[in-house]
């Protein structure tokens, strides 16, 4: 779970997560997803990557099943979610 709010300067992460939860292995497979919505899309829902803070609320790590694509899709989902509960 994650929130995306306007900010003043670059991209930023605000992780409120545990190393448990989101093991620092995993926290680059998060931001890349970041960048690539803007990089496809160029904005989302009027934002823009620069003045950006995202962040990181709630995850899972599962030692059998995590891996760099599986938070990848766990995170332009949770993009997804977040976009659609500010507009709903």
């Amino acid at each position: 779970m994650l929130s995306i709010e306007n900010s003043l300067g670059d991209l930023a992460f605000s992780w409120q997560v545990s190393q448990e939860q989101i093991p620092d292995i995993f926290k680059a497979s998060v931001f890349n997803a970041v960048k690539r919505c803007f990089e496809i899309n160029g904005s989302l829902d009027g934002f823009a990557s620069s003045g950006l803070l995202v962040r990181i609320l709630d995850g899972e790590f599962h030692e059998a099943d995590s891996n760099e694509g599986s938070f990848m899709i766990a995170t332009f989902m949770a993009i997804s979610n977040a976009l659609a509960s500010r507009n709903a």
